[in-house]
């Protein structure tokens, strides 16, 4: 399989924005290894996330993070704006009692990763278990990273 970066992804994010229910069918497109992607949160295992995990915690609108340069009555009148101040997390890492919680994020409108906070830790570790992944057969190193 091979891996993509963050900055291929986003190069490409209509692509995905288009095929992604197709694609997060596909065990083998699915599990496409994504550098840099985890989640890291005490005290649970570090897992690796995939292609599949990502655009279904992005395009469910789960693991964006609007800019907190507007305040919430410009933001519903300016959805063009609100659209573009969106960062899309892509690992998480921290304790999941404790907060802030540290992830590490890609800011469309500035095409570069940046590290921001979280108040809700819980919150965004029950979205990542909440997903639903095609069965695939992994390879025996792969089956420590995945989720179930």
């Amino acid at each position: 399989m091979n891996t993509l970066s963050i900055p291929e992804i986003f190069s490409q994010f209509s692509y995905y924005q288009e095929n992604y229910l197709s694609l997060i069918q596909q065990p083998e497109l699915y599990y496409t290894a994504v550098e840099g992607a985890f989640v890291s949160v005490r005290p649970f295992a570090t897992v690796q996330l995939y292609l599949g995990d990502l655009l279904q915690l992005w395009f469910s609108e789960k693991w964006l993070v609007e800019s907190t340069r507007q305040t919430w009555i410009e933001s519903y009148f300016s959805t063009q704006t609100e659209a573009q101040e969106r960062v899309y997390i892509y690992a998480l890492e921290g304790q999941l009692w404790s907060k802030p919680l540290q992830a590490q994020a890609w800011s469309k409108p500035q095409h570069a990763s940046c590290t921001i906070q979280l108040e809700h830790t819980l919150k965004y570790y029950c979205y990542y278990k909440a997903l639903s992944a095609p069965q695939f057969k992994l390879k025996p190193v792969q089956k420590n990273y995945h989720h179930a």
